[in-house]
């Protein structure tokens, strides 16, 4: 079965958001999730589906990859008048990270098929990344050799490939071999937080991509981000980071400052949160579990706010 037919028999919600787009909408999509050459590339498809679906919900017009100039953001709302452009971005494991997701499990599925009472651990090296030249069979074999070596709790097996088996308990009600994890989420804060002198990130490079059709075009611009468990990020810390704690913004007066609950504060203040730099950005909307939040630019010069944008505020504002 390819990743389609798998992920659409798992989660048949999805073809029923899918049916709802117009055909257009639905034909480009299920192109783009046909041709996914990997797990991470198709569920970043199904990531923008997903908004587009809570997008059709809060009755906006959309279109899936409507060209805009040279570029084709991911939608574009209400796109026959007063559009907004939103690009999607899935935060979860990287490329690399999701192979070695995917390694594990399919290795921890054929190693739980022993019968044996014993609890491995499974520990990989971090800095291997050649999981593609990987043969479970031959690894299956090994181990099984190893097994009847009948290794006791603290007994490693240690292979080639900077794999560790380490026995870590004897179970008394088990029949069959149980495998844990060393691994634990990679969070990554240089997928949020944007140091200086560091290469973009993914929710930068997309900030930096719209500016300039952004600023001809007058649009309002929208950065949707799927929140993945396995990413380790929360809505919390996006509010944190973009919005800055503690402050409730009210406007800019005239000598660059902004008045505060805890008082006028000077342009230092403005580096909490990379809203109060970037005026293209009209807010970010993050996906958890299928729990939508908004977070709007405080800045009230920002296009979003705008007279003619006010019935699509108010349906984000429903969030």
């Amino acid at each position: 079965m390819n990743l389609l037919s798998i992920f659409f028999n798992y989660h048949p919600e999805f073809m029923e958001g899918l049916n709802s787009f117009s055909e257009l909408n639905r034909e480009k999509l299920l192109r783009k999730l046909k041709s996914a050459e990997n797990r991470t590339s198709f569920l970043s498809t199904v990531s923008e589906i997903r908004f587009g679906d809570f997008f059709q919900k809060l009755d906006f017009e959309i279109k899936y990859d409507e060209k805009i100039e040279d570029k084709t953001p991911d939608w574009t709302l209400n796109s026959s008048a007063f559009p907004i452009i939103c690009e999607v971005y899935r935060l979860g494991r990287s490329n690399k990270d999701q192979k070695r997701s995917d390694f594990e499990n399919s290795l921890k599925e054929q190693l739980q098929k022993i019968p044996s009472n014993l609890v491995i651990k499974i520990t990989i090296d971090d800095n291997y990344d050649n999981y593609d030249e990987l043969q479970i069979d031959r690894i299956k074999t090994k181990f099984e050799a190893w097994l009847e070596k009948q290794p006791t709790i603290n007994s490693e097996l240690f292979l080639d490939y900077d794999f560790t088996f380490k026995v870590i308990a004897v179970s008394q009600t088990m029949n069959y071999l149980s495998c844990i994890n060393s691994g634990n989420i990679d969070y990554k804060i240089g997928k949020l937080k944007q140091f200086e002198n560091q290469r973009p990130n993914e929710i930068t490079k997309k900030m930096q991509k719209y500016n300039r059709i952004i600023t001809t075009q007058k649009l309002p611009f929208f950065i949707c981000v799927d929140l993945d468990f396995a990413s380790g990020f929360t809505h919390d810390e996006f509010e944190e980071y973009f919005l800055g704690s503690s402050v409730e913004f009210i406007d800019f007066d005239s000598k660059n400052t902004f008045t505060t609950d805890i008082g006028t504060l000077g342009l230092e203040w403005t580096k909490l949160g990379e809203f109060y730099q970037n005026l293209q950005i009209s807010g970010i909307i993050t996906c958890s579990n299928n729990n939508f939040k908004i977070l709007l630019n405080p800045i009230h010069q920002q296009i979003i706010y705008e007279e003619k944008y006010n019935d699509c505020l108010t349906k984000l504002k429903q969030l």
